[in-house]
């Protein structure tokens, strides 16, 4: 068991943990189905298709909070470790695409628009806000960091749950962003 010995077990708190991100999807997606798959749905398939996909980003957002939680606990690592790991890695890529999107849109919102423009507003506006940004920036985000973590021969993947399951967000977010932006080429009648 020496080769276990800083492997983080999943425990009733992490369990709870997990449960708590799902119930915060869940009612970021509620909010967000009630705004927008209405209107969705009488514009055209593709635009369905894509708020389907902004839908599934607001979803897994919360389990990246989670997952952040989860690894602040026991057994602590060095920071050297942490950045070898790359679920830890693209979870760090994640918080900083949500700071940088937190901050272009708190920005957008308070600065007056150059003249000729105008703001987009009402009901439209989480269609090209936050759940698009979501899809658009994280995906890249985590391909750009793991693959020069790979370049550089950082990619030393962890035996934990925990950084099993962050390259598995990893996974998803990428996979969201191919989604999106095949939805986003392909405008079905």
């Amino acid at each position: 068991m020496i080769g276990n010995r800083g492997v983080t077990r999943f425990t009733i708190l992490d369990a709870m943990t997990m449960v708590a991100a799902a119930a915060v999807g869940v009612a970021l997606s509620q909010s967000y189905f009630d705004q927008v798959m209405s209107v969705a749905r009488t514009q055209s398939r593709s635009l369905e298709y894509r708020a389907w996909v902004y839908l599934a980003t607001l979803s897994v957002l919360p389990f990246v909070a989670a997952l952040a939680l989860c690894r602040l606990r026991r057994p602590f690592r060095p920071t050297r470790r942490l950045a070898r790991e790359p679920g830890t890695v693209a979870l760090l890529a994640v918080a900083v695409s949500v700071v940088a999107i937190v901050i272009d849109q708190a920005l957008m919102l308070t600065l007056p628009s150059p003249p000729g423009t105008r703001f987009i507003g009402g009901i439209w506006r989480p269609l090209v806000g936050v759940g698009g940004m979501l899809a658009t920036v994280t995906g890249p985000a985590i391909c750009a960091v793991w693959s020069f973590q790979w370049l550089a021969g950082y990619w030393r993947p962890q035996s934990g749950w925990i950084d099993r399951a962050g390259m598995g967000l990893g996974m998803v977010w990428i996979s969201l962003f191919v989604f999106r932006s095949w939805f986003l080429l392909n405008v079905w009648p």
